[in-house]
C-alpha cells in the first residue's frame, strides 16, 4: 500500500502557460506506506524554512514520532533538502504481516492491533500552550487509540505571530491576508524575505486552525513586516517590529 508522495515546484508562469517541475526525489521525500490526505506546509522548527507535515505518527519504544520532512533549506535559487523525521524511528515498517492481502478493509485495524503506525485523516497545527511553537492535535478514529495532542518541544528559533482584524470591506479575521518577514530595514527588498504565510483557517484535510499566520525567523530578532490586504485593499507595513510576539494589525484598506 505504498502510496506516492510528489512536490512539484513552480517554474513560473505566462497568460499562456503554468509550468511545473517534479522535484521529488531530489529533494528527498519518499514514499508513505498508507494514504495521508492532511497535509500541511509550515515552520514547526521556527527556521525561516517552511517544512512538510502529514497526519502519521511512527511509534516506537514508547514515543510518537510525527511524519514531519524537516526543510533543511537551499543555496540561493536552488532546491530545498528534506530530513525525514518519523520513519526513520520505524525502518521495519511495512513488514509482511502489516500489509493484508485483502486490502484496506483489514490494513487499518491492523495498524490499531500493531501499534507500530497511526494513521489519522485530519491534524490541525496550531500553538496550543502560546509557546511560539505549532504544536499538533491528531483526532482518532479507532475507539481503541486515544486522539493524540502533541507538544512541540523542538529547539525553535524566534517567531512572529501575525492577525490581520479587518474592517471596511475586508472580513473581521482577516483570511486572505499574506503576511511576509524581511530583514529589518530591508522591507520588499529582492534576497531579504524571511518568511510568509497567508492567513486562512484550514491547511489540510477536515481541519481547522486559528486565523494567524505563524513566521519562523531563525536567528532574526527583529523583523520588517509587510501584510498584502486581501481583495486588492492595499498593503500595511510595520518597521523594526520585535520577534517573539503574537502582533495584532488593523487591516483597514490602504492605498496600493
Amino acid at each position: 500500500m505504498a502510496e506516492e508522495r510528489r512536490l512539484y515546484r513552480n517554474l513560473g508562469s505566462t497568460p499562456e502557460r503554468v509550468r511545473f517541475e517534479e522535484v521529488t526525489a531530489k529533494v528527498g521525500i519518499v514514499k508513505y506506506p498508507m494514504k495521508v490526505p492532511h497535509v500541511e506546509i509550515r515552520d514547526f522548527d521556527n527556521d525561516g524554512w517552511p517544512d512538510l507535515y502529514t497526519a502519521v505518527v511512527t511509534m516506537r519504544d514508547g514515543n510518537n514520532y510525527p511524519a514531519i520532512y524537516r526543510n533543511l533549506g537551499s543555496a540561493s535559487g536552488g532546491l530545498p533538502k528534506f530530513q525525514e523525521t518519523a520513519f526513520v524511528h520505524r525502518k521495519d515498517y511495512p513488514g509482511e504481516d502489516d500489509v493484508p492481502e485483502a486490502g484496506s478493509r483489514v490494513f487499518y485495524p491492523k495498524l490499531v492491533s500493531n501499534h507500530k503506525v497511526m494513521y489519522f485523516a485530519p491534524g490541525p497545527s496550531g500553538d496550543f500552550d502560546n509557546d511560539g511553537r505549532l504544536d499538533l492535535f491528531l483526532p482518532s478514529w479507532w475507539p481503541k487509540m486515544p486522539s493524540m495532542l502533541l507538544k512541540n518541544e523542538t529547539l525553535a528559533g524566534h517567531y512572529l505571530d501575525v492577525t490581520a482584524v479587518g474592517s471596511v470591506g475586508i472580513n473581521r479575521m482577516g483570511i486572505g491576508a499574506i503576511v511576509r518577514a524581511y530583514k529589518t530595514g530591508r522591507a520588499e527588498a529582492p534576497g531579504a524575505l524571511l518568511a510568509s504565510e497567508e492567513i486562512s483557517t484550514g491547511y489540510g484535510f477536515c481541519s481547522g486552525q486559528p486565523a494567524v499566520a505563524h513566521l519562523g525567523l531563525g536567528a532574526e530578532t527583529n523583523c520588517d513586516l509587510v501584510v498584502t490586504l486581501p481583495h486588492g485593499k492595499g498593503r500595511i507595513i510595520r518597521r523594526n517590529v520585535k520577534a517573539n510576539q503574537h502582533l495584532r494589525i488593523d487591516a483597514k484598506p490602504t492605498s496600493k
